[in-house]
């Protein structure tokens, strides 16, 4: 009964709030009459979310109602973090409220918020159809917007508390942080990890454990809060995903993945990133908090990425030749043909040696573009395979010329061109190569590429 009563006192005190914001107009506020030709776009976790015009013009706008489970004191929550922080250029604009009533005899408005409308949806759903499309460049910027909004937030000591790519949207290419419902300020934020029902992948591995473990945790002992290390840690795990085009973790079962999470298990970096961006969002996720860097650190050190424009661009090139080679490489993607499968140990096929070594050196290429060893690892490998033999890059590199019509040899010999093993570096060699593959067969459209042309300065 006592709950029922303070539940009560809240939506009433949060329905004069919202009413005394309108009468004095710190609270915008527009006629629901005023929306024309809505349309259902999407549900979140607090409600759902409509398209509509502004009657009379082409003005779009997004209307978000909230479920009846929605407590006023929530809405009001939001709808004053919103009102503080709307104004950043990645934080989704709030124009103001409006209501309706569910029936004649509703004695409670039915409040809905007017936000700017997103074009392109949720990062989610843009990564999955535009993944291939999108370059070095701009998986960056979206890293730098994401970062930049949640740096606004701390700045004034909110936390997202449930930031995850379903979270985010895009408008014309700009991401926007969005769906402020388990926002808080610092101050407010309690032991509970109840209200966190965020994706777990991108949550805070600690969370779980002091939620798991209630009983291990004695009166003197201070429980795990959500707090702005929590909003780095999420960060982290999005940067990844704008870096591979996935789903963290998308095959695991929930209460598998808890587990590994608080093991440690974070997913592996994808070639093709600067090994400086792996840096910052691998540091995000460390396990303790204090190894974590803040936000404001993580902002800054992708904006000192961006500034190196070598990091950004085709080394030499001028940026036609660059926008065709990441034209080229969106559209392919390298596999092993099926008529030439070699075993590297078989002892019944009667290869001779420089014919097994390439074998072998083509499906450590393979494994570096899938992403199963890092750069320098593949080029250390690389020549671990050719010198216990006697052999050495320059001998190889003459066989690859000499056996220009075998279509793996063409790879890797774009391959060594490209990274300098061998011979000088020479990325328009390197290109040549692999267009001349890809006109041989061994690369298939429709598919984003695993190579990547644009050089990465270490």
């Amino acid at each position: 009964m006592a709950n029922s009563i303070n539940v009560n006192t809240d939506t009433d005190e949060s329905i004069r709030w919202i009413e005394n914001g309108i009468k004095n107009r710190y609270i915008n506020y527009h006629d629901y009459s005023e929306f024309q030709n809505q349309e259902f776009v999407g549900k979140g976790g607090f409600g759902n979310v409509y398209k509509t015009n502004w009657k009379g013009s082409d003005t779009v706008v997004a209307l978000k109602s909230f479920k009846g489970t929605c407590i006023m004191k929530e809405i009001v929550n939001e709808l004053q973090l919103l009102q503080e922080v709307h104004f950043h250029a990645n934080i989704i604009k709030f124009f103001g409220i409006t209501k309706r009533k569910n029936n004649e005899d509703s004695i409670d408005p039915d409040y809905l918020f007017i936000l700017e409308y997103a074009d392109s949806g949720t990062l989610r759903d843009y990564l999955k159809e535009n993944f291939s499309k999108l370059d070095l460049s701009t998986k960056l910027q979206f890293a730098i917007q994401i970062s930049d909004a949640v740096s606004c937030l701390h700045q004034k000591n909110i936390i997202h508390r449930d930031l995850h790519s379903k979270n985010i949207l895009v408008h014309q290419n700009k991401v926007k942080l969005a769906d402020f419902g388990l926002s808080r300020r610092l101050a407010e934020v309690s032991n509970s990890v109840k209200g966190v029902i965020g994706m777990l992948p991108y949550i805070d591995p600690l969370l779980f454990k002091d939620q798991k473990e209630p009983k291990e945790q004695t009166n003197n002992e201070q429980h795990y809060k959500a707090n702005k290390k929590s909003d780095v840690y999420s960060v982290g795990v999005l940067l990844w995903e704008i870096s591979s085009g996935r789903l963290p973790f998308e095959s695991y079962y929930s209460h598998t993945l808890i587990t590994e999470l608080q093991n440690g298990k974070r997913e592996s970096p994808v070639p093709g990133m600067p090994d400086k961006y792996v840096e910052v969002y691998t540091s995000c996720w460390q396990c303790n908090p204090e190894d974590r860097p803040d936000i404001h650190q993580v902002f800054s050190d992708l904006k000192s990425l961006e500034n190196k424009n070598e990091k950004l661009k085709c080394n030499n090139r001028d940026d036609n030749l660059c926008s065709w080679i990441t034209n080229i490489t969106n559209s392919l993607q390298i596999k092993l043909p099926e008529s030439n499968t070699m075993e590297i140990d078989g002892s019944s096929f009667n290869f001779d040696y420089h014919k097994k070594l390439i074998n072998k050196l083509f499906l450590l290429y393979e494994k570096f573009l899938q992403g199963g060893i890092d750069k320098d690892n593949y080029i250390q490998l690389i020549k671990q395979y050719i010198t216990p033999n006697n052999k050495n890059e320059n001998e190889i590199m003459n066989y690859f010329l000499d056996n220009m019509d075998k279509r793996q040899n063409i790879i890797l010999l774009g391959d060594f061109f490209r990274h300098g093993i061998g011979i000088e570096k020479d990325e328009n060699k390197a290109f040549e190569l692999y267009k001349t593959a890809a006109e041989k067969g061994i690369v298939e459209s429709k598919t984003q590429s695993l190579v990547t042309f644009v050089v990465i300065v270490n």
